[in-house]
């Protein structure tokens, strides 16, 4: 796949993914359920998490799980990072 979007970049050409709708449902089933249960959780706890980080990581988690950005350890080392330094900043 990389491959051959080298090759059309080069040509000039953009490039479009396509996706097939399992793949859409899927996703979506998959980043609803997350982000409700975030939703649920930060009601309960009568504090608000539900930003957009998230729903950022719920996306790239769901739809994009082939890309380098949507690794398991990116993703939460990212989130910790940033958790860390909005703390240290505040």
């Amino acid at each position: 796949m990389f491959f051959n979007l080298e090759k059309q970049l080069k040509k000039g050409k953009s490039y479009q993914p396509s996706f097939k709708n399992k793949k859409i449902l899927i996703s979506f089933v998959g980043a609803f359920i997350a982000i409700n249960m975030l939703a649920m959780i930060s009601i309960y706890k009568n504090q608000s998490l539900l930003i957009a980080p998230f729903g950022a990581s719920t996306i790239l988690l769901f739809g994009f799980e082939a890309s380098p950005l949507s690794q398991p350890r990116n993703v939460i080392m990212g989130n910790l990072f940033g958790g860390i330094s909005a703390v240290f900043f505040l």
